[in-house]
């Protein structure tokens, strides 16, 4: 099953904004990993939205 290949899953946007900010169906994504019976660790990436204004000042 896919849930033995897969040792801990990281997820993010492509523009490192709030998880359903931008491109992906994460209902989708998740109801995959519900479907596998996957039960290990979740990681997500995101920024506030200030954090692309200060690195650009």
């Amino acid at each position: 099953m896919a849930d033995d290949k897969l040792s801990y899953f990281h997820i993010g946007e492509s523009n490192r904004g709030y998880l359903g900010d931008c491109m992906f169906n994460f209902d989708l994504i998740f109801d995959a990993l519900l479907d596998i019976d996957y039960k290990r660790e979740v990681v997500f990436e995101s920024q506030d939205s200030w954090l692309p204004q200060v690195a650009t000042t």
